[in-house]
């Protein structure tokens, strides 16, 4: 069976990168999945390792998942880091 978590995080990277709003805000070369480099140029981003839930009832089988993107950058006061957030 394929490693589902690793699927899902590659597709993000791959959909954040390809993003227009974040990426004026970020370079798709410093959107990282979740092991940046060590000293990574400002700003940046990466998205951590998903998380998942199980869900199951009578009728199927799931999880819920949730997954955290991660934005650094400088600046006077936490605005520019909280419009990547928002992006």
């Amino acid at each position: 069976m394929a490693d589902l978590a690793r699927l899902t995080r590659a597709a993000m990277v791959s959909a954040l990168k390809a993003d227009g709003v974040l990426t004026a805000l970020v370079p798709p070369t410093r959107i990282y999945g979740p092991e940046p480099p060590a000293l990574p140029a400002w700003p940046w981003a990466y998205v951590a390792s998903p998380l998942s839930t199980p869900v199951r009832a009578s009728c199927m089988v799931g999880a819920r998942c949730s997954v955290t993107l991660h934005g650094f950058a400088k600046g006077p006061g936490d605005d520019a880091a909280s419009a990547i957030g928002a992006a």
